[in-house]
């Protein structure tokens, strides 16, 4: 059976998605020291960050079917 795989580029992006929703991390930080209540945009945030790191742990960066 082909294993799934990610391409360099997608591969790439994830990561970057990773990175931006960290820092939106403390752009919640911010909000709440406003008082706005951001205890659902942390836990969005969070379960896109479980998401992603389980992308990780099962695909690899390079594509190789076959």
């Amino acid at each position: 059976m082909a294993k799934l795989t990610l391409s360099k580029e997608r591969y790439s992006n994830l990561l970057k998605a990773e990175r931006d929703l960290t820092a939106q991390v403390q752009e919640l930080d911010k909000m709440e020291s406003c008082g706005v209540d951001c205890t659902m945009y942390r836990q969005m945030i969070a379960d896109a960050l479980d998401k992603i790191s389980n992308i990780k742990t099962h695909y690899s960066p390079i594509s190789q079917l076959g």
